[in-house]
Protein backbone atom coordinates (compact mmCIF):
# COMPACT_ATOMS: atom_id res chain seq x y z
CA UNK A 1 0.00 0.00 0.00
CA UNK A 2 1.41 3.35 -1.01
CA UNK A 3 1.92 6.21 1.41
CA UNK A 4 -0.85 8.17 -0.29
CA UNK A 5 -3.33 5.31 0.10
CA UNK A 6 -2.34 4.91 3.74
CA UNK A 7 -2.99 8.60 4.29
CA UNK A 8 -6.43 8.37 2.67
CA UNK A 9 -7.26 5.28 4.73
CA UNK A 10 -6.29 7.00 8.01
CA UNK A 11 -8.37 10.05 7.12
CA UNK A 12 -11.37 7.82 6.39
CA UNK A 13 -10.86 5.90 9.64
CA UNK A 14 -10.68 9.09 11.71
CA UNK A 15 -13.82 10.39 10.05
CA UNK A 16 -15.67 7.26 11.19
CA UNK A 17 -14.17 6.78 14.65
CA UNK A 18 -13.64 10.35 15.89
CA UNK A 19 -17.33 11.27 16.33
CA UNK A 20 -17.86 8.21 18.57
CA UNK A 21 -14.78 9.05 20.61
CA UNK A 22 -15.97 12.62 21.09
CA UNK A 23 -19.51 11.50 21.93
CA UNK A 24 -18.18 9.00 24.46
CA UNK A 25 -16.03 11.68 26.05
CA UNK A 26 -19.01 14.01 26.26
CA UNK A 27 -20.69 11.62 28.70
CA UNK A 28 -17.93 12.05 31.23
CA UNK A 29 -16.98 15.23 33.07
CA UNK A 30 -17.07 17.41 29.98
CA UNK A 31 -18.48 20.87 30.36
CA UNK A 32 -20.79 21.69 27.47
CA UNK A 33 -22.71 24.73 26.35
CA UNK A 34 -26.03 23.39 25.13
CA UNK A 35 -28.55 25.70 23.54
CA UNK A 36 -31.33 23.09 23.20
CA UNK A 37 -32.65 20.35 25.48
CA UNK A 38 -34.20 17.08 24.41
CA UNK A 39 -35.96 15.70 27.51
CA UNK A 40 -37.52 12.23 27.63
CA UNK A 41 -39.49 11.17 30.70
CA UNK A 42 -40.11 7.44 30.94
CA UNK A 43 -42.60 5.75 33.26
CA UNK A 44 -46.32 5.86 33.96
CA UNK A 45 -46.18 8.65 36.54
CA UNK A 46 -45.18 12.30 36.58
CA UNK A 47 -43.20 12.83 39.76
CA UNK A 48 -40.78 14.99 37.78
CA UNK A 49 -41.84 17.37 35.00
CA UNK A 50 -39.76 19.13 32.36
CA UNK A 51 -39.86 22.40 34.27
CA UNK A 52 -38.03 20.74 37.18
CA UNK A 53 -35.27 19.55 34.85
CA UNK A 54 -34.85 22.92 33.15
CA UNK A 55 -34.67 24.60 36.55
CA UNK A 56 -31.95 22.14 37.65
CA UNK A 57 -29.98 22.85 34.48
CA UNK A 58 -30.22 26.61 35.01
CA UNK A 59 -29.05 26.28 38.61
CA UNK A 60 -25.96 24.30 37.55
CA UNK A 61 -24.85 26.59 34.72
CA UNK A 62 -21.70 28.56 35.30
CA UNK A 63 -21.05 32.18 34.33
CA UNK A 64 -20.43 31.17 30.71
CA UNK A 65 -23.79 29.34 30.52
CA UNK A 66 -21.96 25.97 30.37
CA UNK A 67 -22.83 22.89 32.40
CA UNK A 68 -21.01 19.80 33.65
CA UNK A 69 -22.75 16.71 32.26
CA UNK A 70 -21.74 14.35 35.04
CA UNK A 71 -22.82 16.80 37.74
CA UNK A 72 -26.20 17.26 36.06
CA UNK A 73 -26.71 13.51 35.78
CA UNK A 74 -25.94 13.03 39.48
CA UNK A 75 -28.31 15.84 40.46
CA UNK A 76 -31.15 14.41 38.36
CA UNK A 77 -30.58 10.88 39.69
CA UNK A 78 -31.54 11.90 43.23
CA UNK A 79 -34.72 13.75 42.29
CA UNK A 80 -37.89 12.35 43.83
CA UNK A 81 -39.29 9.40 41.89
CA UNK A 82 -36.28 9.03 39.56
CA UNK A 83 -34.69 5.57 39.45
CA UNK A 84 -32.26 6.25 36.59
CA UNK A 85 -30.95 9.30 34.74
CA UNK A 86 -28.83 9.60 31.60
CA UNK A 87 -27.39 12.83 30.21
CA UNK A 88 -25.34 13.16 27.05
CA UNK A 89 -24.63 15.68 24.32
CA UNK A 90 -24.22 15.23 20.60
CA UNK A 91 -21.71 16.97 18.43
CA UNK A 92 -24.08 19.89 18.05
CA UNK A 93 -25.42 22.04 20.84
CA UNK A 94 -28.23 19.82 22.08
CA UNK A 95 -28.33 18.19 25.52
CA UNK A 96 -30.26 14.91 25.69
CA UNK A 97 -31.75 13.87 29.03
CA UNK A 98 -33.54 10.57 29.70
CA UNK A 99 -35.21 10.00 33.07
CA UNK A 100 -36.79 6.72 34.17
CA UNK A 101 -39.36 7.29 36.90
CA UNK A 102 -40.49 4.63 39.35
CA UNK A 103 -44.04 3.38 39.84
CA UNK A 104 -45.65 3.76 43.27
CA UNK A 105 -47.42 0.57 44.37
CA UNK A 106 -48.53 1.50 47.93
CA UNK A 107 -48.88 4.60 50.06
CA UNK A 108 -47.77 4.44 53.71
CA UNK A 109 -48.99 6.53 56.65
CA UNK A 110 -46.68 6.39 59.66
CA UNK A 111 -46.59 8.79 62.62
CA UNK A 112 -47.92 11.71 60.62
CA UNK A 113 -45.60 10.97 57.70
CA UNK A 114 -46.89 9.82 54.32
CA UNK A 115 -44.90 8.46 51.37
CA UNK A 116 -44.96 5.83 48.62
CA UNK A 117 -43.00 2.65 47.98
CA UNK A 118 -42.17 1.92 44.36
CA UNK A 119 -41.85 -1.44 42.62
CA UNK A 120 -38.29 -1.82 43.96
CA UNK A 121 -39.27 -1.12 47.58
CA UNK A 122 -37.70 2.35 47.48
CA UNK A 123 -39.34 5.31 49.18
CA UNK A 124 -40.86 8.06 47.06
CA UNK A 125 -42.00 11.35 48.57
CA UNK A 126 -45.43 12.69 47.67
CA UNK A 127 -45.56 14.75 44.50
CA UNK A 128 -47.28 18.10 43.88
CA UNK A 129 -48.01 16.93 40.31
CA UNK A 130 -49.34 13.42 40.83
CA UNK A 131 -51.43 11.46 43.33
CA UNK A 132 -51.28 7.69 42.83
CA UNK A 133 -54.40 5.60 43.37
CA UNK A 134 -52.75 2.77 45.26
CA UNK A 135 -53.54 0.75 48.43
CA UNK A 136 -53.06 2.63 51.71
CA UNK A 137 -51.14 1.07 54.61
CA UNK A 138 -51.12 2.61 58.09
CA UNK A 139 -50.26 1.72 61.68
CA UNK A 140 -46.99 0.88 63.47
CA UNK A 141 -44.69 0.79 60.48
CA UNK A 142 -41.14 0.17 61.65
CA UNK A 143 -38.39 -0.69 59.18
CA UNK A 144 -38.98 -4.43 59.50
CA UNK A 145 -42.70 -4.08 58.81
CA UNK A 146 -42.03 -1.85 55.79
CA UNK A 147 -39.75 -4.55 54.35
CA UNK A 148 -42.57 -7.06 54.77
CA UNK A 149 -45.19 -4.79 53.23
CA UNK A 150 -43.46 -4.53 49.87
CA UNK A 151 -43.54 -8.23 48.77
CA UNK A 152 -47.08 -8.67 50.10
CA UNK A 153 -48.44 -5.81 48.03
CA UNK A 154 -46.36 -6.67 44.99
CA UNK A 155 -48.11 -10.04 45.13
CA UNK A 156 -51.52 -8.40 45.56
CA UNK A 157 -50.80 -6.01 42.69
CA UNK A 158 -49.91 -8.86 40.34
CA UNK A 159 -53.06 -10.86 41.14
CA UNK A 160 -56.13 -9.88 39.10
CA UNK A 161 -58.61 -10.69 41.91
CA UNK A 162 -56.66 -9.53 44.96
CA UNK A 163 -55.82 -6.21 43.33
CA UNK A 164 -59.55 -5.52 42.92
CA UNK A 165 -60.48 -6.63 46.45
CA UNK A 166 -57.82 -5.15 48.73
CA UNK A 167 -57.35 -1.38 48.90
CA UNK A 168 -55.96 -0.84 52.41
CA UNK A 169 -54.20 -2.46 55.34
CA UNK A 170 -53.32 -1.70 58.94
CA UNK A 171 -50.56 -3.11 61.14
CA UNK A 172 -50.84 -2.74 64.93
CA UNK A 173 -48.02 -2.43 67.48
CA UNK A 174 -47.93 -6.23 67.87
CA UNK A 175 -47.37 -6.85 64.17
CA UNK A 176 -50.94 -8.03 63.57
CA UNK A 177 -52.24 -7.29 60.07
CA UNK A 178 -55.76 -6.32 59.01
CA UNK A 179 -56.64 -6.06 55.32
CA UNK A 180 -59.65 -4.12 54.09
CA UNK A 181 -61.83 -5.20 51.17
CA UNK A 182 -63.25 -2.36 49.11
CA UNK A 183 -65.91 -4.60 47.59
CA UNK A 184 -68.11 -5.32 50.62
CA UNK A 185 -66.32 -3.35 53.34
CA UNK A 186 -65.09 -6.54 54.99
CA UNK A 187 -62.09 -6.69 57.30
CA UNK A 188 -59.66 -9.57 56.83
CA UNK A 189 -57.75 -10.53 59.98
CA UNK A 190 -54.46 -11.77 58.63
CA UNK A 191 -52.66 -11.88 61.97
CA UNK A 192 -48.89 -12.23 61.86
CA UNK A 193 -47.39 -11.99 58.41
CA UNK A 194 -45.96 -15.53 58.41
CA UNK A 195 -47.51 -17.77 55.73
CA UNK A 196 -49.15 -14.75 54.14
CA UNK A 197 -49.25 -16.38 50.70
CA UNK A 198 -51.29 -19.34 51.96
CA UNK A 199 -53.60 -16.97 53.85
CA UNK A 200 -54.21 -14.85 50.77
CA UNK A 201 -54.93 -17.96 48.70
CA UNK A 202 -57.51 -19.03 51.30
CA UNK A 203 -59.01 -15.55 51.18
CA UNK A 204 -59.27 -15.69 47.37
CA UNK A 205 -60.87 -19.13 47.41
CA UNK A 206 -63.45 -18.11 50.01
CA UNK A 207 -64.34 -14.86 48.26
CA UNK A 208 -64.61 -16.54 44.87
CA UNK A 209 -66.88 -19.37 46.03
CA UNK A 210 -68.87 -17.72 48.82
CA UNK A 211 -68.95 -13.92 48.62
CA UNK A 212 -68.80 -13.30 44.87
CA UNK A 213 -71.45 -15.97 44.29
CA UNK A 214 -73.59 -14.28 46.99
CA UNK A 215 -73.88 -17.41 49.11
CA UNK A 216 -72.86 -15.47 52.19
CA UNK A 217 -72.25 -11.74 52.60
CA UNK A 218 -73.68 -10.94 56.04
CA UNK A 219 -70.48 -10.80 58.07
CA UNK A 220 -68.06 -8.05 59.05
CA UNK A 221 -64.78 -9.86 59.49
CA UNK A 222 -62.98 -12.77 57.91
CA UNK A 223 -60.47 -14.37 60.28
CA UNK A 224 -57.48 -16.09 58.64
CA UNK A 225 -55.19 -16.13 61.67
CA UNK A 226 -55.52 -19.85 62.25
CA UNK A 227 -53.91 -22.31 59.85
CA UNK A 228 -56.23 -23.83 57.24
CA UNK A 229 -59.26 -22.08 58.75
CA UNK A 230 -61.59 -19.35 57.54
CA UNK A 231 -63.71 -17.98 60.38
CA UNK A 232 -66.58 -15.55 59.83
CA UNK A 233 -67.30 -12.91 62.49
CA UNK A 234 -70.63 -11.02 62.44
Amino acid sequence: MTLKRISHFLQWLLAIVLPFVVLSFSNGNQVVKAEKYNIELKGDVAFVVEEDIVKTIDNLKDSSESINIRMLEERLSVMNGVIDAEVFSNLGKELSIVLQQGTPIIRLFDSGRSYYLNEFGEQMALSPYYSARVPLVSGSLNSKIVEQIHPVFMHIRSDSLLSKLIDAAEVDENGQWILYSNLKGHEILLGEINQWEEKLEAFKAFYSHVVLTKKREDFKRLDLRFKSQVVLIN
